[in-house]
């Protein structure tokens, strides 16, 4: 068979292969310990295992049925799963509108961290910035924490701020 081969010229040359001997395909030999069972007799199903892996905190699964008739899976879904979807839906509706009842108080901690992450750009305090940070971050996503957290703020604040004037 004829190779094409190119040079640097630009020149098509071919190339004779004696050798070839067609396109390679993996050999078929037959395995003496190969062999299937006609009646596999298995364990049952005790659990299941899903892994993921995400970057992302909070996934869960719950009711996982594994069937093989359709109407089983429908009857369950309809029996089982959606009445606690509907009773988590509407609590999630209670929550958002509870958080919404909470207006003025989010609107005076969005001031105050807005204040805080301005007073972390000063430059006295560049070698405690990242630890101020870390700690606003975490008062931020925790809103049961954030008084704590302020505390702790406003201590290292003044604590650098001592240090600097005695």
């Amino acid at each position: 068979s004829l190779i094409p081969l190119t040079r640097a010229s630009g020149m098509l040359h071919l190339l004779t292969t004696p050798a070839y001997k067609g396109i390679w395909k993996p050999q078929e030999i037959p395995n003496p310990a190969y062999f299937e069972l006609e009646k596999p007799n298995f364990e049952p199903i005790a659990a299941i295992g899903i892994e993921i892996w995400t970057m992302q905190d909070g996934i869960l699964f719950d009711n996982i049925l594994i069937a093989t008739d359709e109407k089983v899976a429908e009857s369950y879904r309809n029996d089982a799963w959606k009445p606690k979807f509907l009773a988590e839906e509407e609590k999630q509706r209670a929550e958002e509108a509870a958080a919404a009842d909470s207006g003025p108080l989010k609107g005076i901690q969005k001031a105050v961290f807005d204040v805080i992450y301005k007073i972390v750009d000063i430059p006295f305090l560049s070698d405690h910035k990242i630890k101020i940070l870390d700690l606003i971050e975490k008062a931020e996503k925790q809103p049961n924490l954030t008084i704590g957290v302020l505390v702790a703020i406003v201590v290292i604040i003044l604590t650098v701020f001592f240090r600097l004037i005695f």
